[in-house]
């Protein structure tokens, strides 16, 4: 058992760039905790660190203010199972690379849980996003203002969430003109509240949605008042 949750998180200053290069992962972890670094870090290079045998990258990066780009196309995930808040509030993140190997399907139960919360500048992700194992979806693309449809609804079209019970505030104050989440299975969900809270689109597809297991949406749609269909 690897945790690497809160690695770079929160309120820290160093310099502005950090990079890893021959180290395992069993020895940096002590030294990734006592180092003071995040909000000024403006560039990170983690080609060589080893994420195989990491279960948790909760809250990984939150609060690097700094960051522009992320590239983790390097990362292999086939343990890790709770990727809580791992960009939280990256204000200006606008890419993020994930590569084929950041993969999150474990055969566990996987929590997406405000993944990419207040990544206000995000406009891009790419790579493999397996999200078959997921169970939580809440807030995870809250505050997203910069993703556009042309982007985002292809992005969603793949999402596998037959087994996600929490989709809590997932799109609330996104903005883009169109969500497409045509494609999503709902048969285990149990929470839609403020799910489309003050969201700017214009257009939302629910089409295929049964929320069987729903028996309130209470503010699902709540301010969301540019809203058409």
């Amino acid at each position: 058992y690897v945790e690497m949750a809160f690695t770079f998180a929160r309120k820290y200053a160093a310099s502005d760039r950090l990079s890893y290069s021959d180290i395992s992962l069993a020895s940096l972890i002590p030294r990734l905790i006592s180092s003071s670094v995040c909000e000024s870090i403006q560039t990170l290079d983690l080609s060589s660190l080893n994420t195989s045998k990491a279960t948790s990258l909760g809250h990984m990066f939150a609060y690097c203010t700094n960051l522009t780009t992320l590239d983790l196309s390097t990362f292999s995930n086939s343990r890790v199972n709770d990727f809580t808040e791992i960009f939280r509030s990256c204000t200006s993140l606008e890419e993020i690379k994930l590569g084929t190997r950041f993969v999150m399907n474990n055969g566990g139960k996987t929590i997406l849980s405000g993944m990419f919360h207040s990544c206000e500048n995000l406009v891009r992700i790419s790579g493999s996003f397996d999200t078959a194992c997921a169970i939580d979806m809440s807030y995870m693309f809250l505050g997203c203002k910069s993703l556009k449809s042309d982007f985002l609804n292809p992005f969603l079209r793949k999402f596998n969430t037959s087994n996600v019970e929490n989709m809590y505030a997932m799109f609330a104050g996104c903005e883009a003109y169109s969500i497409d989440a045509s494609s999503f299975t709902t048969e285990k969900l149990t929470s839609v509240l403020l799910m489309f809270q003050s969201c700017k689109s214009t257009v939302i597809d629910l089409s295929n949605a049964s929320f069987e297991k729903i028996t309130s949406f209470m503010s699902m749609f709540q301010n969301a008042t540019d809203l058409l269909s």
